[in-house]
Protein backbone atom coordinates (compact mmCIF):
# COMPACT_ATOMS: atom_id res chain seq x y z
CA UNK A 1 0.00 0.00 0.00
CA UNK A 2 1.33 3.39 -0.83
CA UNK A 3 1.92 6.12 1.88
CA UNK A 4 -1.29 8.02 2.75
CA UNK A 5 -1.05 11.92 3.74
CA UNK A 6 -4.77 12.94 4.63
CA UNK A 7 -4.64 16.66 4.19
CA UNK A 8 -7.93 18.17 5.84
CA UNK A 9 -8.50 21.62 4.85
CA UNK A 10 -10.31 24.30 7.04
CA UNK A 11 -14.51 23.24 6.85
CA UNK A 12 -15.57 26.86 5.02
CA UNK A 13 -12.38 27.38 3.40
CA UNK A 14 -14.35 26.10 0.04
CA UNK A 15 -17.63 28.01 0.34
CA UNK A 16 -15.62 31.83 0.96
CA UNK A 17 -13.93 31.91 -1.99
CA UNK A 18 -15.41 33.88 -4.76
CA UNK A 19 -16.64 32.42 -7.98
CA UNK A 20 -14.06 32.67 -11.02
CA UNK A 21 -15.28 34.16 -14.30
CA UNK A 22 -12.92 34.59 -17.00
CA UNK A 23 -11.67 38.05 -15.85
CA UNK A 24 -10.25 36.82 -12.61
CA UNK A 25 -7.74 34.48 -14.96
CA UNK A 26 -4.07 34.69 -15.59
CA UNK A 27 -2.69 38.27 -15.17
CA UNK A 28 -4.72 41.72 -14.35
CA UNK A 29 -5.17 43.33 -17.91
CA UNK A 30 -3.14 47.00 -18.45
CA UNK A 31 -4.31 50.65 -16.63
CA UNK A 32 -4.12 53.23 -19.39
CA UNK A 33 -0.38 53.82 -18.48
CA UNK A 34 1.26 50.32 -19.30
CA UNK A 35 1.22 49.32 -15.66
CA UNK A 36 0.06 45.86 -14.97
CA UNK A 37 -3.56 46.44 -13.04
CA UNK A 38 -3.51 45.45 -9.63
CA UNK A 39 -6.42 43.25 -9.22
CA UNK A 40 -9.10 44.70 -6.15
CA UNK A 41 -9.45 42.17 -3.03
CA UNK A 42 -12.43 40.35 -3.27
CA UNK A 43 -15.22 41.42 -1.00
CA UNK A 44 -15.60 39.41 1.96
CA UNK A 45 -18.27 36.87 1.67
CA UNK A 46 -21.29 37.37 4.09
CA UNK A 47 -21.60 34.36 5.99
CA UNK A 48 -24.74 32.13 5.19
CA UNK A 49 -27.38 31.53 7.31
CA UNK A 50 -29.04 28.14 7.78
CA UNK A 51 -31.82 28.36 10.19
CA UNK A 52 -32.78 30.96 12.12
CA UNK A 53 -35.77 31.82 15.07
CA UNK A 54 -37.22 34.28 16.34
CA UNK A 55 -35.04 36.62 14.77
CA UNK A 56 -31.79 34.75 15.42
CA UNK A 57 -29.66 32.87 13.15
CA UNK A 58 -27.57 30.28 13.08
CA UNK A 59 -24.99 30.74 10.20
CA UNK A 60 -23.03 28.08 8.13
CA UNK A 61 -19.98 28.43 9.90
CA UNK A 62 -21.14 28.15 13.19
CA UNK A 63 -22.96 24.85 12.09
CA UNK A 64 -19.29 23.50 10.79
CA UNK A 65 -17.86 24.89 13.81
CA UNK A 66 -19.86 23.05 15.74
CA UNK A 67 -20.10 19.96 13.52
CA UNK A 68 -16.70 19.69 13.88
CA UNK A 69 -16.37 19.92 17.59
CA UNK A 70 -18.60 17.47 18.12
CA UNK A 71 -18.34 14.76 15.05
CA UNK A 72 -15.07 15.87 13.44
CA UNK A 73 -12.01 13.44 14.80
CA UNK A 74 -14.46 10.44 14.34
CA UNK A 75 -16.07 11.15 11.21
CA UNK A 76 -11.98 11.89 9.74
CA UNK A 77 -10.73 8.87 10.83
CA UNK A 78 -14.06 6.70 9.10
CA UNK A 79 -13.45 8.35 5.92
CA UNK A 80 -9.47 7.96 6.12
CA UNK A 81 -10.44 4.08 6.32
CA UNK A 82 -12.22 4.38 3.68
CA UNK A 83 -9.93 5.94 1.59
CA UNK A 84 -7.67 3.57 2.34
CA UNK A 85 -9.05 0.88 1.40
CA UNK A 86 -10.00 2.54 -1.62
CA UNK A 87 -6.45 2.68 -2.64
CA UNK A 88 -5.52 -0.62 -2.02
CA UNK A 89 -8.72 -1.30 -4.33
CA UNK A 90 -7.00 0.53 -6.89
CA UNK A 91 -3.48 -1.03 -6.15
CA UNK A 92 -4.87 -4.07 -6.60
CA UNK A 93 -7.40 -3.65 -9.51
CA UNK A 94 -10.26 -4.65 -7.69
CA UNK A 95 -13.21 -2.52 -9.22
CA UNK A 96 -16.15 -2.18 -6.18
CA UNK A 97 -19.38 -1.60 -7.88
CA UNK A 98 -22.51 -0.02 -6.39
CA UNK A 99 -24.10 -3.24 -7.14
CA UNK A 100 -21.65 -4.36 -4.76
CA UNK A 101 -22.33 -1.82 -1.87
CA UNK A 102 -25.85 -2.51 -2.21
CA UNK A 103 -25.04 -6.48 -1.41
CA UNK A 104 -22.50 -5.73 1.57
CA UNK A 105 -25.59 -3.40 2.91
CA UNK A 106 -28.22 -6.34 2.44
CA UNK A 107 -26.24 -8.83 3.95
CA UNK A 108 -25.61 -6.72 6.76
CA UNK A 109 -28.61 -5.61 7.18
CA UNK A 110 -30.26 -9.72 7.31
CA UNK A 111 -27.45 -10.35 9.40
CA UNK A 112 -28.73 -7.68 11.75
CA UNK A 113 -32.83 -8.87 11.71
CA UNK A 114 -31.59 -12.67 12.16
CA UNK A 115 -30.29 -11.29 15.51
CA UNK A 116 -33.37 -9.18 16.15
CA UNK A 117 -35.65 -12.37 15.44
CA UNK A 118 -33.20 -14.89 16.87
CA UNK A 119 -36.15 -16.02 19.45
CA UNK A 120 -38.56 -15.54 16.60
CA UNK A 121 -38.19 -18.72 14.13
CA UNK A 122 -38.96 -17.93 10.63
CA UNK A 123 -39.74 -20.00 7.48
CA UNK A 124 -37.31 -17.17 5.13
CA UNK A 125 -34.46 -16.11 7.19
CA UNK A 126 -32.84 -14.25 4.36
CA UNK A 127 -35.78 -12.94 2.71
CA UNK A 128 -35.36 -9.64 0.63
CA UNK A 129 -36.00 -6.30 2.13
CA UNK A 130 -38.44 -4.51 1.72
CA UNK A 131 -37.69 -0.58 1.28
CA UNK A 132 -39.27 0.34 4.54
CA UNK A 133 -37.49 -2.40 6.61
CA UNK A 134 -34.38 -1.35 5.27
CA UNK A 135 -34.67 2.06 6.74
CA UNK A 136 -36.24 0.78 9.69
CA UNK A 137 -32.95 -1.65 10.40
CA UNK A 138 -30.53 1.12 9.25
CA UNK A 139 -31.48 3.55 11.42
CA UNK A 140 -31.80 0.75 14.38
CA UNK A 141 -28.27 -0.15 13.45
CA UNK A 142 -26.74 3.35 12.99
CA UNK A 143 -28.19 3.84 16.96
CA UNK A 144 -26.67 0.23 18.12
CA UNK A 145 -23.07 0.68 16.88
CA UNK A 146 -23.49 4.90 17.97
CA UNK A 147 -23.24 6.11 14.13
CA UNK A 148 -25.02 8.89 12.57
CA UNK A 149 -26.56 7.63 9.03
CA UNK A 150 -23.88 9.03 7.08
CA UNK A 151 -21.18 7.10 9.31
CA UNK A 152 -22.99 3.89 8.82
CA UNK A 153 -22.62 4.46 5.25
CA UNK A 154 -18.96 4.99 5.44
CA UNK A 155 -18.49 1.79 6.77
CA UNK A 156 -20.79 -0.09 4.84
CA UNK A 157 -18.40 0.78 1.61
CA UNK A 158 -15.53 0.52 3.89
CA UNK A 159 -16.33 -3.27 4.20
CA UNK A 160 -17.27 -3.91 0.87
CA UNK A 161 -14.18 -2.76 -0.46
CA UNK A 162 -12.04 -4.84 2.26
CA UNK A 163 -14.47 -7.52 1.75
CA UNK A 164 -13.36 -8.04 -1.83
CA UNK A 165 -10.28 -7.78 -1.23
CA UNK A 166 -9.95 -10.54 1.11
CA UNK A 167 -12.35 -12.77 -0.90
CA UNK A 168 -9.67 -14.88 -2.65
CA UNK A 169 -7.46 -15.37 0.26
CA UNK A 170 -10.87 -16.50 2.17
CA UNK A 171 -11.58 -18.78 -0.25
CA UNK A 172 -7.80 -20.00 -0.60
CA UNK A 173 -8.02 -21.29 3.11
CA UNK A 174 -11.50 -23.12 2.35
CA UNK A 175 -9.89 -26.48 2.28
CA UNK A 176 -11.57 -29.74 2.44
CA UNK A 177 -9.42 -30.19 5.90
CA UNK A 178 -10.29 -26.87 7.42
CA UNK A 179 -14.25 -27.34 6.37
CA UNK A 180 -14.00 -30.72 8.72
CA UNK A 181 -11.88 -29.82 11.44
CA UNK A 182 -14.82 -26.73 11.71
CA UNK A 183 -17.41 -29.72 11.26
CA UNK A 184 -15.83 -31.79 14.05
CA UNK A 185 -15.35 -28.31 16.68
CA UNK A 186 -18.86 -28.18 16.35
CA UNK A 187 -20.29 -31.23 16.59
CA UNK A 188 -17.63 -33.81 17.87
CA UNK A 189 -16.96 -34.41 21.77
CA UNK A 190 -16.54 -31.59 23.76
CA UNK A 191 -15.21 -30.93 27.25
CA UNK A 192 -15.87 -28.18 30.27
CA UNK A 193 -13.29 -27.34 32.56
CA UNK A 194 -12.59 -24.87 35.65
CA UNK A 195 -9.71 -23.08 35.63
CA UNK A 196 -7.29 -21.13 37.92
CA UNK A 197 -4.84 -18.67 37.02
CA UNK A 198 -1.59 -17.59 38.18
CA UNK A 199 0.99 -15.17 37.27
CA UNK A 200 3.90 -17.38 38.25
CA UNK A 201 5.00 -20.94 39.01
CA UNK A 202 5.54 -19.94 42.73
CA UNK A 203 1.95 -18.95 43.00
CA UNK A 204 0.72 -21.72 41.13
CA UNK A 205 2.70 -24.27 43.18
CA UNK A 206 0.86 -22.72 46.32
CA UNK A 207 -2.26 -23.34 45.03
CA UNK A 208 -1.18 -27.07 44.72
CA UNK A 209 -0.54 -27.12 47.72
CA UNK A 210 -3.45 -26.22 48.99
CA UNK A 211 -4.94 -28.75 47.03
CA UNK A 212 -3.13 -31.33 48.71
CA UNK A 213 -3.64 -30.07 51.76
CA UNK A 214 -7.68 -30.40 51.92
CA UNK A 215 -9.48 -27.35 49.57
CA UNK A 216 -11.31 -28.25 47.17
CA UNK A 217 -10.85 -26.91 43.38
CA UNK A 218 -13.81 -24.59 43.88
CA UNK A 219 -13.09 -23.00 47.17
CA UNK A 220 -9.71 -22.19 45.63
CA UNK A 221 -11.51 -20.58 42.33
CA UNK A 222 -13.48 -18.84 44.58
CA UNK A 223 -10.40 -17.87 46.61
CA UNK A 224 -8.66 -17.05 43.08
CA UNK A 225 -11.39 -15.27 41.58
CA UNK A 226 -9.69 -11.99 41.11
CA UNK A 227 -6.13 -10.67 40.95
CA UNK A 228 -4.44 -8.11 42.59
CA UNK A 229 -5.23 -5.37 39.68
CA UNK A 230 -9.49 -6.98 39.03
CA UNK A 231 -8.67 -9.04 36.62
CA UNK A 232 -10.63 -12.50 36.67
CA UNK A 233 -8.22 -15.43 37.41
CA UNK A 234 -10.61 -18.12 37.79
CA UNK A 235 -13.81 -19.28 36.27
CA UNK A 236 -15.10 -22.15 33.89
CA UNK A 237 -15.24 -22.56 30.06
CA UNK A 238 -18.44 -22.93 27.90
CA UNK A 239 -18.22 -26.99 25.93
CA UNK A 240 -15.62 -26.43 23.74
CA UNK A 241 -13.61 -28.64 20.94
CA UNK A 242 -10.34 -30.16 21.10
CA UNK A 243 -9.83 -27.14 17.95
CA UNK A 244 -11.53 -24.60 19.47
CA UNK A 245 -9.43 -21.41 18.29
CA UNK A 246 -10.89 -19.53 21.26
CA UNK A 247 -8.47 -21.54 23.62
CA UNK A 248 -4.52 -21.79 22.84
CA UNK A 249 -3.54 -24.83 21.82
CA UNK A 250 -1.78 -25.58 25.33
CA UNK A 251 -5.21 -24.99 27.03
CA UNK A 252 -7.12 -27.48 24.69
CA UNK A 253 -4.74 -29.87 24.97
CA UNK A 254 -5.17 -30.33 28.73
CA UNK A 255 -8.45 -30.43 29.10
CA UNK A 256 -8.60 -33.33 26.84
CA UNK A 257 -6.23 -35.47 28.65
CA UNK A 258 -8.14 -35.30 31.58
CA UNK A 259 -10.66 -37.61 32.94
CA UNK A 260 -13.63 -36.11 34.90
CA UNK A 261 -12.84 -34.36 38.46
CA UNK A 262 -9.10 -34.63 37.71
CA UNK A 263 -6.75 -31.79 37.86
CA UNK A 264 -4.16 -31.10 35.39
CA UNK A 265 -0.66 -30.27 35.90
CA UNK A 266 0.54 -26.47 35.98
CA UNK A 267 -0.04 -25.57 31.91
CA UNK A 268 2.09 -22.35 31.00
CA UNK A 269 0.52 -19.83 28.18
CA UNK A 270 2.76 -17.41 27.61
CA UNK A 271 4.15 -15.45 30.76
CA UNK A 272 0.97 -16.93 32.81
CA UNK A 273 -0.01 -20.57 34.39
CA UNK A 274 -2.91 -22.51 34.66
CA UNK A 275 -4.49 -25.30 36.74
CA UNK A 276 -7.50 -26.82 35.24
CA UNK A 277 -10.01 -29.80 36.42
CA UNK A 278 -12.19 -31.40 34.24
CA UNK A 279 -16.22 -31.17 34.71
CA UNK A 280 -17.88 -33.08 32.28
CA UNK A 281 -17.74 -34.22 28.69
CA UNK A 282 -20.17 -33.75 26.19
CA UNK A 283 -20.33 -36.65 23.61
CA UNK A 284 -20.26 -36.13 19.54
CA UNK A 285 -23.66 -34.81 17.76
CA UNK A 286 -25.32 -37.89 15.73
CA UNK A 287 -24.05 -35.40 12.82
CA UNK A 288 -23.72 -36.49 8.94
CA UNK A 289 -21.05 -34.80 7.54
CA UNK A 290 -22.27 -34.64 4.18
CA UNK A 291 -25.66 -33.29 5.67
CA UNK A 292 -24.20 -30.06 7.06
CA UNK A 293 -20.69 -29.47 5.47
CA UNK A 294 -22.59 -26.84 2.91
CA UNK A 295 -23.56 -24.98 5.65
CA UNK A 296 -20.22 -25.55 7.55
CA UNK A 297 -18.48 -24.52 5.03
CA UNK A 298 -20.62 -21.07 4.39
CA UNK A 299 -20.32 -20.08 8.26
CA UNK A 300 -16.48 -20.93 7.78
CA UNK A 301 -16.02 -19.11 5.25
CA UNK A 302 -17.77 -16.18 6.29
CA UNK A 303 -15.38 -16.19 9.37
CA UNK A 304 -12.42 -16.43 7.93
CA UNK A 305 -13.55 -13.12 5.61
CA UNK A 306 -14.49 -11.54 9.28
CA UNK A 307 -10.88 -12.16 10.57
CA UNK A 308 -9.35 -11.13 7.54
CA UNK A 309 -10.84 -8.11 7.90
CA UNK A 310 -10.60 -7.13 11.34
CA UNK A 311 -6.85 -7.35 10.54
CA UNK A 312 -6.87 -4.96 7.28
CA UNK A 313 -8.44 -2.39 9.48
CA UNK A 314 -5.83 -3.17 12.65
CA UNK A 315 -3.42 -2.66 10.13
CA UNK A 316 -5.00 0.54 8.50
CA UNK A 317 -5.39 2.00 12.48
CA UNK A 318 -1.58 1.63 13.13
CA UNK A 319 -0.75 3.38 9.21
CA UNK A 320 -3.24 6.15 10.29
CA UNK A 321 -1.70 6.92 13.49
CA UNK A 322 1.93 7.50 11.56
CA UNK A 323 0.76 8.78 8.36
CA UNK A 324 -2.07 11.21 9.08
CA UNK A 325 -1.70 14.82 8.45
CA UNK A 326 -3.98 17.16 10.07
CA UNK A 327 -4.21 20.70 8.91
CA UNK A 328 -7.29 22.23 10.76
CA UNK A 329 -6.21 23.31 13.99
CA UNK A 330 -9.37 22.39 15.87
CA UNK A 331 -9.12 18.62 14.05
CA UNK A 332 -5.30 18.43 14.81
CA UNK A 333 -6.13 19.68 18.16
CA UNK A 334 -8.36 16.71 18.70
CA UNK A 335 -6.13 14.32 17.75
CA UNK A 336 -3.13 15.48 19.78
CA UNK A 337 -5.93 15.29 22.75
CA UNK A 338 -6.54 12.06 21.96
CA UNK A 339 -3.05 10.43 21.37
CA UNK A 340 -1.90 12.19 24.82
CA UNK A 341 -4.66 10.69 26.67
CA UNK A 342 -4.17 7.02 24.96
CA UNK A 343 -0.53 7.65 25.81
CA UNK A 344 -1.26 8.94 29.31
CA UNK A 345 -3.19 5.55 30.01
CA UNK A 346 -0.45 3.00 28.70
CA UNK A 347 1.90 5.15 30.68
CA UNK A 348 -0.05 4.99 33.84
CA UNK A 349 -0.78 1.16 33.36
CA UNK A 350 2.73 0.72 32.75
CA UNK A 351 3.90 2.30 36.10
CA UNK A 352 1.33 0.44 38.17
CA UNK A 353 2.58 -3.17 36.77
CA UNK A 354 6.04 -1.99 37.83
CA UNK A 355 5.12 -0.99 40.33
CA UNK A 356 2.93 -4.18 41.54
CA UNK A 357 6.46 -6.43 40.25
CA UNK A 358 8.59 -4.67 42.33
CA UNK A 359 6.83 -4.81 45.85
CA UNK A 360 8.16 -7.69 47.79
CA UNK A 361 4.80 -10.39 47.66
CA UNK A 362 4.43 -10.23 51.28
CA UNK A 363 3.21 -6.56 50.84
CA UNK A 364 1.11 -7.19 48.48
CA UNK A 365 -2.42 -6.57 48.76
CA UNK A 366 -4.66 -9.93 48.84
CA UNK A 367 -6.69 -10.79 46.17
CA UNK A 368 -10.47 -10.51 46.87
CA UNK A 369 -11.87 -14.11 47.33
Amino acid sequence: MKSLAIVVLAACSLCLLPACNSNQQGAAPPDGMGNAAVAPAPAPQEDVVVASINGVSVTNSELQDALLQSYGLNLLAELAERDMARQDAADHHVAVSDEDIQAEEDRILIGYRNQLNANQPTTQPDQALSDDERKKLMASLAATQGLSLFELQVAIETNTILRKLVLPVAAQQLTEQNIRARFDMLYGEKVKVRWIRAESIIDIGQIENELKAGQTFEELQRLHAYDSEGRPSAGVTDPFGPKEPAYPPEFRQAAFDLKVGQISDPVQIQDQYFLLQLIDVIPPQHANYADYRDTVKQELFEETIATLITADKQRMAVQLQHDLEIQNPVLRRQYEDKMAELQGTLQAGQKLKAQFEEEPATTRPQDEP
